[in-house]
């Protein structure tokens, strides 16, 4: 339940309206990880361009717009395997951080085969967002205007008085925060996602003559 607060001056007054919409996303935004590793840092990026390549071609085989694929991160950097105190090996790791927009959640499953096919060395993260905030930050902001006018009306009504154009408005709207899920994908092949809903809202403080 929302508590509304009315503060009255001489010929104005000052409510604050909330409101709040519930939305089920609609995409999933996930980030993917591709190492390699080898004795010498030329063949370890070989192997990782040939990977990453692989794995561009098929996505943009199944519909991803190349768009929605980027590059977010390429490392390379020395490693070494320690034994009884000891170096016993000593290669390079390269890294490949490239995000995906999936713009139908129904695709994940298929995505996420891919991603597992041939034990890659690999990992994702999953967020699940909505693809267009800005229409039901829009929405909730109408809401919260709707009710701090009606929260006024009801305080200028005790008093007989009729309710005026507001004269000023403070707003502020939520960012929408994305439910975050993380898979190995050697565990997981086509994991069950619950979108389930997020919650999008708006208050404003309005101050309105009368």
């Amino acid at each position: 339940m929302w508590i509304w607060i009315a503060c009255v001056w001489a010929g104005e007054i000052t409510t604050v309206g909330h409101g709040q919409v519930s939305v089920a996303p609609d995409a999933a935004r996930i980030q993917i990880q591709l190492t390699a590793e080898d004795e010498q840092a030329s063949k370890a990026l070989a192997q990782l361009f040939r990977t990453s390549e692989a794995l561009i071609a098929d996505l943009m085989a199944m519909g991803i717009d190349e768009a929605d694929l980027r590059t977010q991160n390429l490392s390379l950097v020395p490693s070494a395997e320690w034994r009884d105190g000891r170096i016993v090996r000593e290669y390079f790791v390269a890294s490949h951080s490239l995000s995906l927009m999936l713009r139908r959640l129904d695709d994940l499953g298929t995505v996420a085969d891919r991603l597992v096919a041939g034990n890659q060395r690999q990992s994702f993260f999953l967020q699940l967002v909505i693809s267009d905030p800005e229409q039901w930050q829009r929405l909730a902001l109408t809401r919260a205007m709707q009710n701090a006018r009606i929260n006024a009306e009801i305080m200028v009504g005790a008093e007989e008085r009729v309710l005026g154009d507001p004269v000023q408005i403070d707003a502020r709207v939520s960012q929408v925060t994305p439910n975050d899920e993380g898979y190995r994908l050697d565990d997981v092949a086509a994991p069950p996602i619950s979108p389930g809903e997020q919650i999008v809202s708006a208050q404003v403080t309005v101050t309105y003559a009368f």
